[in-house]
């Protein structure tokens, strides 16, 4: 170890690797029950072994600790410049640091020791490596709003009978801690309250606290869990389609960000997210919404819906987030026109005509169509009425329809309203005249109410010889 003063001679001392009691009339001052270095004076510490026996290390000048161990400090009070170098420093106190840490590559470890309980980290610091370890329990004290910056290794390690607890000096705000992505760290019964671990440094402890033999007591930003998300898909068809449907996952931040694949019903998908910006990412999950069904949202099982999809906003770390698709078949209109021919519609007066429909396969008949015996009414020379039907997923369902009583004076001439397929997503015809069927009729007049008066007593003469004459229109 070397001595040096200012104004002074230099002076040599050689000291054993464990000094136990040593006094100088220097204004530097190294005794067993502390080191304080003033202002203006240095200290270099070699290789030695130094324990300072639960004293202070006080430093406003300079102290350079080579590859020496110093241990037993209770608190480290630091105004001037500390070359760290390849040393190791272990305090059972409290970290104060207003002048100069330069970290080489030291170890800085905090103990149970002194009669201290706990250890506060006074400020923001840079360590190269920084180990805060309990066999009896101890609290740890972040800054609060202060970064404590881990350039290589780190070990927060307490035990099953006294855990480590990491708490901010100020509750609710939290401290900051800063691993290196180089770094590797041990984290092991530990309690963790307002700690926060932004980026670009590591993910504390990626996880359940459990496999930490650890507490995760909240306020915590990128500790535990990880900073990812899942997202599970539920699908579910009213009619128990066994179709698959595409699902679509999109996240404003993560990898991936955009993301689909295919679900079935009774086989549920999960969307991974990875590095996710804890509390500012949202995602939306929707499907492409089969032909004939609508399409309804939920998080939760039985929960509100929505129909713009599974929305989540501020998602944190960790999440593990579920979706409820179900689609609902939706109703198919069968449109059915009436059509009557006539040579003389200046003839025809408005014409009332009904007709029955009926349906087969696994589809039903909508039961919010009109109420009635499954009717149809037309009034006119063309018209047109509809019904409407709940199909099945297996395309097997058809509907037929049959005029119910044709008068006398009415030929039925034509119909293809015989099996009629109704599919899903069927879409009823949508220009005018146009359907999915037509009934085709024509009818009969018995005379002609309007003639001239040669045409009376011609129709006089003809009736007098052959009697009545029943004159019809052939379409």
């Amino acid at each position: 170890m070397h001595l040096h003063t200012n104004g002074l001679p230099h002076r040599r001392i050689l000291i054993s690797c464990l000094i136990s009691i040593l006094y100088l009339s220097f204004s530097t001052t190294l005794a067993a029950r502390g080191i304080t270095i003033g202002a203006g004076h240095s200290i270099d510490l070699g290789a030695g072994v130094v324990s300072l026996g639960c004293g202070d290390l006080v430093n406003d000048g300079q102290l350079f600790l080579g590859s020496a161990v110093i241990s037993d400090v209770r608190h480290l009070v630091n105004g001037g410049v500390i070359e760290a170098q390849s040393g190791e420093l272990s305090l059972t106190g409290d970290w104060t640091d207003n002048g100069t840490f330069n970290a080489g590559t030291s170890l800085v470890g905090m103990t149970d020791g002194c009669g201290t309980a706990a250890s506060t980290v006074n400020g923001s610091n840079t360590f190269f490596d920084w180990s805060a370890t309990t066999s009896a329990g101890k609290q740890l004290n972040f800054t609060s709003g202060a970064t404590q910056n881990v350039l290589n290794a780190l070990v927060f390690n307490g035990s099953p009978g006294g855990l480590l607890a990491i708490r901010s000096t100020v509750a609710d705000d939290p401290g900051f801690l800063e691993l290196a992505a180089g770094g590797s760290q041990s984290i092991d019964y530990v309690d963790v309250r307002d700690n926060h671990a932004p980026e670009p440094g590591q993910f504390m402890a990626p996880g359940f606290p459990e496999d930490y033999n650890s507490v995760d007591s909240g306020g915590n930003f990128r500790w535990f869990g990880s900073n990812r998300l899942t997202i599970t898909v539920y699908k579910d068809f009213n009619d128990g389609n066994p179709a698959e449907i595409v699902a679509h996952k999109e996240c404003n931040t993560g990898l991936p960000l955009n993301v689909s694949a295919g679900v079935r019903e009774g086989n549920p998908i999960t969307f991974i997210t990875n590095n996710i910006d804890s509390g500012a990412t949202d995602c939306t999950v929707t499907e492409t919404v089969p032909a004939g069904y609508s399409v309804a949202y939920a998080t939760e099982a039985g929960g509100e819906t929505n129909p713009d999809g599974c929305v989540y906003e501020d998602i944190e770390q960790g999440a593990e987030l579920e979706c409820f698709i179900t689609n609902s078949v939706e109703p198919a209109a069968v449109t059915v026109r009436k059509l009557w021919f006539d040579e003389h519609p200046e003839f025809m007066n408005p014409l009332i005509a009904e007709a029955e429909y009926q349906c087969f396969g696994e589809g039903q008949v909508d039961p919010a169509s009109p109420e009635g015996l499954n009717l149809l009414f037309f009034s006119g020379s063309d018209s047109s009425d509809s019904f409407f039907v709940i199909p099945h997923w297996n395309g097997q369902t058809t509907c037929t329809v049959s005029e119910v009583t044709v008068p006398l004076d009415v030929e039925s001439d034509d119909s293809d309203c015989e099996d009629i397929p109704v599919l899903l997503g069927h879409t009823p015809p949508q220009g005018p005249g146009e359907a999915d069927c037509t009934i085709t009729n024509t009818r009969f007049y018995e005379g002609i109410p309007t003639l001239n008066s040669h045409g009376l007593i011609l129709l006089a003469l003809l009736m007098l010889g052959i009697g009545f004459i029943g004159l019809r229109r052939l379409a």
